[in-house]
């Protein structure tokens, strides 16, 4: 545990003592970049995810209206459920 901690102090003081231009400034700036293009790609994804379910979800629901409208007009023109 106390190897973790020292670890990351030591990596958070090389990180912010790096001198400008040098390979862990560009290697973070890359990482950087890349994080925020992946967030970017997931959060559209996680966006029309959420969308589509929701999409689905509503056309589900009026199917399933639009289907009890039909059973009761079938027992309602015949007297009886013409379902087997």
């Amino acid at each position: 545990m106390i190897f973790i901690c020292k670890t990351k102090k030591n990596m958070n003081w090389l990180l912010l003592n790096a001198a400008p231009g040098s390979k862990i400034e560009q290697a973070l700036e890359k990482l950087v970049d890349f994080g925020m293009d992946a967030g970017k790609d997931i959060f559209v994804a996680i966006l029309i995810y959420s969308i589509g379910r929701f999409i689905i979800r509503q056309i589900s629901i009026l199917i399933a209206k639009v289907l009890v409208r039909g059973e009761k007009r079938c027992v309602s023109k015949f007297g009886r459920s013409e379902n087997i």
